[in-house]
């Protein structure tokens, strides 16, 4: 999915557009790699798409919630919502075991909004 950037956009109405929750901005600025400048009018943006589901991961030596949030979500930025989703321990005691990756979205909103959009 992709949308064009147009006067007024922010980055966090793109995500509460796309995704039903502005906290998800990350997501489309590091998918876009935008770091410190903002998109022109008329740049189309990505759109990737997020777990609408919750998952497990295996950790493996090596592994931090960076790593891992970078792996399931294509941002390390949201490594802090994996640490929330497994708050006993730390990632490198759990080697060879499953910690929960949290779903970022729910899927029946964001066909909605996808549809939606789709739509005007």
């Amino acid at each position: 999915m992709t949308h064009t950037w147009r006067s007024g956009d922010t980055l966090q109405r793109i995500a509460a557009r796309w995704y039903g929750d502005w906290t998800l901005w990350p997501a489309v600025r590091d998918a876009n790699g935008l770091v410190s400048v903002l998109p022109s009018s008329g740049q189309r943006l990505e759109i990737p798409d997020l777990p609408d589901r919750e998952r497990l991961h295996t950790v493996v030596s090596g592994d931090s919630y960076e790593s891992v949030s970078l792996l399931y979500y294509g941002t390390e930025h949201f490594a802090e919502r994996l640490r929330n989703a497994n708050p006993t321990e730390h990632i490198y005691d759990l080697v060879g075991r499953q910690i929960v990756i949290p779903a970022l979205v729910n899927g029946a909103t964001v066909r909605r909004l996808r549809n939606a959009a789709n739509a005007v």
